[in-house]
């Protein structure tokens, strides 16, 4: 029982693969009910939330698309409920903050809100944090420009930073040039440095 829940679990992983969301959903969807793997739950929502977040691009009608995203974002609660830690709750997080985003787009001004708390959260994962902001440097650059700027300037680790100006790139204002100017100037680490001054050049 448990090898045809594997052999299952890895059609649907091809499925999704070749992009056939509908098929991976379905075959997911039994996977899940005949409950013959439930150390993989984790992983299987996290897959029928991508499968749907996917799926719901190539959908036209918006009530429609609106549907299938915020089944997408059910799953992402129950794995988030379910699981308080691991890889496809780290992972689930990140697809929340993109589907957040679709969903804005489509009118759910709501979920601006959760990016903008996201963004300026003090207690957040420095590495979701970055994720909230560089959404919300799409949605609004001004907004994320001030929140962005301690993690540029003040973070110990250089890999963070770099993330970060990779985030300033979606900014484009005057002042992202005075940012990018300053810490190819003064920041410790070369490989920043190396970065700011590559992004000062295009």
């Amino acid at each position: 029982v448990r090898k045809k829940a594997m052999e299952d679990f890895l059609s649907a992983r091809k499925a999704i693969y070749y992009k056939k969301w509908q098929e991976a959903l379905d075959t997911l969807d039994k996977v899940q009910e005949d409950n013959t793997a439930p150390d993989m739950l984790d992983e299987i929502l996290y897959w029928k939330a991508y499968s749907l977040f996917k799926l719901s691009r190539d959908i036209k009608a918006e009530d429609l698309r609106l549907e299938k995203l915020k089944r997408a974002l059910e799953y992402l609660d129950r794995l988030s409920k379910t699981f308080s830690t691991g890889e496809w709750v780290d992972d689930g997080q990140l697809l929340e903050l993109e589907i957040w985003h679709r969903m804005n787009e489509l009118g759910e001004k709501k979920y601006l809100d959760r990016i903008r708390e996201l963004a300026e959260g003090e207690k957040e994962d420095i590495s979701l944090k970055l994720a909230a902001l560089d959404v919300l440097a799409r949605l609004e650059p001004k907004t994320a420009l001030p929140i962005l700027k301690p993690v540029l300037f003040d973070h110990p680790d250089p890999e963070m930073r770099k993330k970060a100006l990779l985030v300033l790139s979606r900014c484009p204002t005057l002042e992202t040039i005075e940012i990018l100017q300053q810490i190819y100037d003064d920041d410790k680490d070369p490989g920043v440095r190396a970065r700011a001054a590559m992004m000062l050049r295009k």
